[in-house]
């Protein structure tokens, strides 16, 4: 059964390469595990940016000039709470 993307044009679990492959655009971080780049949402530019861990994180950043429009949004896996639960025992 095909779904829709999870994020753009990436599935929850995609490699690094996978991603880089669906995007084709030039990273413009050039940091390991880390893939970025320039592309527009609604007509505004704004830096996508995709972020390859432990854990999966996915981010998308927007940012407005005349309005002063700003949008974050980042995902996290179920790895991560895991991780964060884990940390918050050991300080007990």
């Amino acid at each position: 059964m095909e779904r829709e993307p999870d994020f753009r044009q990436g599935f929850w679990g995609d490699s690094l390469a996978g991603i880089r492959r669906k995007e084709s655009k030039a990273d413009e971080f050039n940091m390991e595990g880390i893939y970025a780049f320039t592309t527009y949402v609604a007509g505004l530019e704004c830096l996508s940016a995709y972020h390859f861990t432990p854990f999966s994180t996915i981010a998308v950043f927007l940012k407005g000039e005349q309005y002063q429009v700003s949008l974050n949004i980042e995902y996290y896996s179920n790895k991560l709470e895991e991780e964060r639960e884990k940390d918050t025992l050991k300080d007990l």
